[in-house]
């Protein structure tokens, strides 16, 4: 397809153009593609449809017809539209209007226009001719499905209206300018449906949330083309907006003309307007809003708080899952950096078997994008993430600013469907919340033993390492117990994870609690170390052999006295730790081990009261790892009373539901206060290593490194000295989070844990990674960053100049040139300043287009040409020439008529019964000219009005004829007409009827080339009609044009000029089949300069100028205009004739098409 196409991929699947047959072969002839009859031109009445989409396409499998659409021939770009027609209703054979409507439509989809490389110099009155003008955004997706439905005799519309497209600003006025946009609807089985081809074609690429409020597109890259080409075009569509219910589509399309919305209580713009942005995920799981107040865009928060709720279809919800993102919208004013970069964690998700609930807290005050994304886990098409709706979130200032919650799960808070699922369920806390006084709290969790809970608690005003000094997790009874003393007033959030037996699937995310600490009583009394903070045996005890004798993890001692037995195999190597919080406690402990066979024994004394962790390890190859825990509570040497009931239930905040359990609020203590030996630590880093400092005395040391989603993977990490100091250099090979511990080991074989801690290695590009810190001032990497900040300034302008966006150039020339450079002399700046500057003449030329004026269009075109920078207007240049082209042919046609002999007419007059063709062709020439079927049908009739004098004559009427007058259909029942005849067949009958044939070809070709120009805009000159357009064009050029006059005289050179062409009787020199209509062939690539001789002498197609654009027609839909009436104000009088003409109810002629349902026109 040279080069209109993307680079091959793979030598197989590709073939020559060149050799490749513009049709495919068939074993038999088939018929071909014909307009079917039809009656007067009145649209059907618009109602709403009686059947739902699913209703209307049950049971239809569109395979195969996808299938032949996407496999059409790319050479097919270089026919007309009437050869494309012809394979998409594979030559005639599908005559069912669903099938050739979805053909049509996935021919469209099957292009990917943005990544599409488009000769700039297309095949003139090609298919690839107006892809390049959609390029260009001459033409449209919406034009361009249109005119291949009146080419395959469906009956189609275009809906003028407001989309909610990329221009559209969430939250804020409607701009009508910016989001002006046009979709289609289509008549089938006796009901109209919507369709958008352009979104169906733009909507597919899956928007997951991780990227807020961004759809990344594939970036294009300038390749090598080979005139080889893909046979097949397959690009992903997106189904919902084929057929579209009317309910649906009216959340983001607002058609000027509110029947076309196709409801019963049709929505009023101030509605739409305040609708939240909604997409057809949403549609697709079925998800509803069910109060009003959901239903719109923007949430004003009180104080910062706020609340938004959505229903869940009952029987889907269990598989539906649900995400989010929050984030400050570009047109905010406030910012603030601190918590900006946690505002996710502002929101509390909670999904519930019927609701999906979102609680705001925002602690700071501005405009906010809020975007929820869902899937459902049990479709084979929606399983992946994709945006559902957004909301514009407004939050006053606070009262305080507190900090966000630490993380926002994707499974939301609370018991939900993930939590049913997975066979927990909660026993002493059931919602979301949990409010304390004093941080001690105790859950109870009923779950299986295989489950294998896990818990991971974190907070804002209490690092993450330490945090785990204060939560404790257990196995009783039966039930996961949590216990918790939180020692700061503040927020917690707590995520427990379990692993499903039944599917041994990994762990899992199951159930998330939010905790609120009042303060009431802040008491700082953690824990003795307890390993990953659970007791009883881990995941390795029974892989390693290891059990304990008694299967109680909390041990109480008699007169400070303990004892623990477990077994284990003999060559098992068994290591201890034992821990306290109290430094008296820790001076006065002893243990005694001692083993026999496979039973190990711990026999501690304890004379001090407190709590003491006795951790159990088993060496594993070179490492150590963690078989078991119990936590023992001493009452010392001399028990000592616990005090009275009423001492022991004060101030015990939110413990009102635990059970007859260990109360861990009044553990005994004595001597000094509780002081940690254990250094705990969280470090966060962007780099693959970390430092970390050691103790002085490494001698005895041991460190490990473990991966939190690996426990096996464990490396051990030497000391190294390093400025007079010993570190550790820790390597952290992947993204994701690490245990890092560092142990002594004693002589007698116990261990003593030194620090544990947690470090983070944060991807780049995270929003963690960019909280802001404050770390020293080190000179090497500030220039760094400054250095990977220019160059990321410098690929920004490159990106920007390639994207050929005159905004996104200007904002990143104010980048480059406050940060980078700004020399005049610097490259890269000249080229943006360039292409900016091309840009711009771009804009004026298509501005120029429009208007198609002449001595305008000219004078842009020219500019065009000296800016064209890097050749980045080599497609507008062309199309513009063209379009100039056309428009002095048209002159040149309109001086040649008015300078004609009226006596010539004479000889057609004398008819009383015309030679056959004669008819046809002054039928079709007063059919353009604005007369209906009915005052034409009979030669007497078309006598009458061809003897008409003044300004009601013939000939007056042809010189102040506008193709942009008459409609599409109109235009292809008068080719009908006038198609069978060739120019030669009626020269030989009457040399005066062969100039009436000539112009009439002539002008269905502008009418098609005019309406493909149109591309869905109003081209016609603001305050010139057409005749003062030509007037003003012909003064401009200063030259003059000799026009013969068509008299006698000439008609008998004519005849002689005529002879001598060489054409045969009844040769046609139109390459369009007798039953086709539509575009002519594309022969002529290059547009030549129009010809000055008259029009007597020109009647031989071939002589004649070729035409250089492809059919589109106008596209605006019939209803009420500015005037109040049906007629359109803009038109001249004669279009008010052809409009009231194609209104009428009486009948028209027998070979009209099937209702093709044709728009009104604006110009």
């Amino acid at each position: 397809m040279g080069s209109g196409a993307s680079q091959p991929e793979e030598e197989d699947d590709f073939m020559d153009v060149a050799s490749e047959e513009p049709k495919p072969k068939k074993t038999a002839p088939k018929k071909k593609t014909s307009r079917k009859k039809r009656k007067g031109n009145k649209n059907p009445e618009t109602n709403v449809p009686s059947t739902t989409k699913e209703e209307f396409l049950a049971d239809v499998d569109f395979e195969y017809i996808d299938n032949h659409a996407c496999k059409a021939p790319h050479a097919l770009l270089y026919s007309s539209f009437v050869e494309l027609a012809d394979y998409l209703t594979d030559e005639g054979a599908w005559q069912d209007d669903l099938v050739k409507v979805r053909s049509v439509f996935r021919w469209v989809t099957s292009y990917n226009l943005k990544k599409l490389q488009i000769d700039p110099n297309p095949p003139a009155d090609s298919v690839l001719e107006y892809l390049s003008k959609i390029q260009c955004n001459i033409g449209n997706h919406a034009n361009l499905f249109y005119i291949l439905c009146q080419m395959v005799d469906v009956p189609c519309v275009i809906v003028d209206g407001m989309t909610k497209n990329s221009a559209y600003k969430l939250g804020e006025p409607l701009n009508k300018k910016a989001i002006k946009a046009q979709w289609n609807a289509v008549y089938v089985k006796d009901e109209w449906r919507l369709i958008d081809v352009y979104w169906a074609t733009t909507c597919v690429e899956i928007n997951s949330g991780d990227t807020p409020g961004e759809i990344h597109m594939a970036k294009y890259t300038k390749r090598r083309v080979e005139r080889k080409v893909k046979l097949e075009h397959r690009e992903p569509v997106d189904e919902c907006y084929f057929f579209t219910e009317p309910y649906h589509l009216v959340w983001t399309h607002l058609p000027d003309d509110e029947k076309w919305q196709l409801l019963p209580h049709p929505m009023k713009q101030s509605e739409f307007e305040k609708l939240v942005y909604v997409r057809e995920r949403m549609h697709e799981l079925e998800v509803e809003f069910p109060a009003k107040k959901n239903r719109r865009v923007n949430v004003f928060l009180k104080q910062g708080i706020g609340h938004i709720e959505l229903d869940l279809p009952p029987k889907r919800s269990k598989f539906l899952r649900f995400k989010y993102v929050f984030y400050r919208s570009k047109g905010s004013m406030e910012d603030d950096k601190d918590v900006d970069v946690l505002l996710n964690n502002c929101v509390k998700m909670k999904q519930t078997g019927t609701n999906l609930f979102f609680d705001f807290d925002v602690p700071v005050c501005g405009t906010f994008n809020f975007e929820i994304y869902g899937k459902d886990a049990n479709h084979p098409d929606l399983q992946e993430f994709d945006l559902m709706c957004t909301y514009s979130v407004r939050a006053p200032v606070p009262e305080k600013k507190l900090l966000p919650l630490p993380d926002n799960p994707d499974i939301g808070w609370g018991p939900n469907m993930t939590t049913l699922k997975s066979g927990i369920k909660p026993i002493t806390h059931k919602k979301s919340k949990i409010v304390t006084d004093d941080g001690i709290i105790e859950i109870k969790i009923q779950a299986p033993k295989d489950s294998n809970l896990t818990m991971e608690t974190r907070s804002g005003v209490v690092d993450d390492a330490t945090l785990t000094k204060y939560v404790m997790l257990r196995w009783e009874e039966g039930h996961y117990i949590i216990n918790t003393r939180l020692p700061k007033a503040g927020h917690y959030i707590m995520k427990i994870n379990a692993r499903n037996p039944k599917k041994d699937t990994e762990v899992e995310n199951v159930l998330n609690y939010i905790i609120k600490h009042n303060g009431k009583q802040e008491v700082d009394n953690p824990f003795p170390h307890i390993e990953n903070n659970a007791l009883g045996p881990s995941e390795n005890a029974e892989k390693l052999g290891v059990r304990a004798v008694f299967s109680e993890t909390i041990v109480r001692t008699k007169k400070g006295n303990a004892i623990v037995e477990i077994e284990a195999d003999e060559a098992t190597e068994i290591k201890h730790e034992i821990d306290c919080t109290n430094e008296d406690a820790r001076n006065a402990m002893m243990a005694t081990v001692s083993q026999e066979g496979r039973l190990h024994t711990y026999n501690m004394d304890l004379p001090v009261a407190g709590e003491y962790t006795l951790n159990i390890y088993a060496k594993k190859e070179s490492n150590v790892v963690h078989v078991y825990s119990f936590l023992i509570i001493s009452v010392g040497k001399q028990k000592k009373p616990l005090g009275n009931k009423s001492d022991r239930s004060k101030s015990r905040g939110s413990l009102s539901n635990r059970s007859g359990v260990t109360d861990f609020s009044n553990i005994p203590t004595t001597g000094k206060s509780n002081t940690p030996r254990l250094i705990t630590k969280t470090f966060r880093t962007k780099e693959v290593e970390l430092l970390v400092p050691a103790p002085d005395d490494t001698t005895n040391i041991v460190a490990t490194l473990t991966p939190k989603d690996n426990q096996n993977e464990t490396v051990n990490v030497a000391p190294l000295r390093k400025d007079g100091s010993n570190w550790f250099n820790v390597p952290l090979a992947s993204i994701g989070e690490y245990n890092f511990d560092v142990i002594t080991q004693n002589p007698d074989g116990s261990l003593n844990y030194v620090a544990k801690y947690k470090i983070r290695r944060l991807d780049i590009n995270s929003a963690e990674a960019n909280e802001p810190e404050q770390p020293a001032f080190d000179p090497d990497a500030h220039f760094k960053a400054r250095a990977k900040k220019k160059q990321a300034m410098v690929q920004g302008l490159e990106e920007a100049i390639e994207s050929k966006n005159a905004g996104m150039i200007e904002k990143a020339m104010m980048v480059y040139t406050a940060n980078v450079s700004n020399n005049n002399q610097d490259q890269l700046l000249e080229r943006a300043e360039q292409t900016l500057k091309a840009l711009a003449v771009r804009k004026d030329l298509l501005n120029a287009y429009e208007k198609r004026h002449i001595p305008t269009l000219e004078r842009r075109l020219n500019r065009a040409r000296a800016c064209n920078y890097n050749k980045i207007l080599d497609s507008e240049i062309v199309l513009a020439s063209r379009l100039l082209d056309r428009l002095n042919t048209l002159k040149n046609l309109r001086k040649e008529v008015m300078m004609t002999d009226t006596k010539a007419l004479t000889e057609l007059k004398r008819y009383t019964c015309p030679p056959a063709g004669i008819h046809e062709v002054m039928s079709c020439t007063l059919l353009l000219l604005g007369h209906p079927p009915w005052e034409i049908d009979t030669w007497p009739k078309c006598q009458g009005i061809i003897s008409r004098t003044g300004k009601e004559s013939i000939k007056f009427k042809m010189a102040d004829f506008d193709p942009r007058d008459v409609p599409l259909d109109v235009a292809l029942d008068g080719k009908d007409m006038i198609d069978p005849y060739s120019e030669k067949q009626i020269h030989d009958v009457s040399p005066t009827a062969a100039a009436f044939h000539y112009w009439g070809t002539r002008q269905l070709k502008e009418v098609e080339a005019t309406a493909v120009s149109l591309g869905g805009k109003n081209f016609a000159p603001d305050d010139a009609t057409e005749l003062e357009t030509i007037a003003e064009s012909e003064g401009s050029d200063g030259t003059s044009t000799e026009v013969m006059p068509l008299t006698q005289e000439n008609l008998n050179q004519f005849d002689k000029s005529t002879n001598q062409n060489g054409h045969a009787p009844g040769q046609k020199t139109s390459p369009l089949r007798p039953n086709g209509h539509g575009p002519p062939s594309t022969a002529h690539t290059q547009s030549q300069k129009p010809s000055t001789r008259p029009l007597s002498d020109r009647t031989g197609m071939t002589n004649g100028t070729s035409r250089t654009t492809p059919p589109l027609p106008p596209i605006t839909p019939r209803g009420l205009y500015s005037n109040g009436s049906n007629t359109p104000s803009t038109l001249t009088p004669r279009g008010i004739k052809i409009f009231e003409y194609r209104n009428t109810k009486k009948k028209g002629f027998g070979n009209q098409r099937k209702l093709g349902i044709i728009p009104d026109w604006k110009g």
